[in-house]
């Protein structure tokens, strides 16, 4: 299992910082789903491959469906645990 625990970006395009330090990218556009690793978010970018294509991804897709993504090809979001708030 591989985790992040920073997620950002807005349609179509979302990024997380892996625990590694690298960046996974998600783009969900025109019904196909691109999921890429770097050590930026532009090399991220570059090395990513299409990993589904699906009529349900055809319009504006939020960053629910971005974290699944991620998730059904290993890559598991965990919030940081805010201390402050307890």
């Amino acid at each position: 299992m591989i985790m992040f625990r920073k997620f950002w970006g807005s349609w179509p395009q979302h990024y997380g910082r892996l625990d590694s330090g690298e960046v996974v990218y998600v783009r969900i556009r025109y019904g196909q789903v691109w999921i890429g690793v770097g050590d930026t978010e532009e090399s991220a970018m570059d090395n990513s491959v299409l990993t589904k294509g699906s009529e349900i991804y055809q319009g504006v897709t939020d960053a629910v469906d971005a974290l699944f993504e991620l998730r059904e090809n290993g890559y598991h979001f965990v919030p940081p645990v805010n201390l402050e708030a307890k």
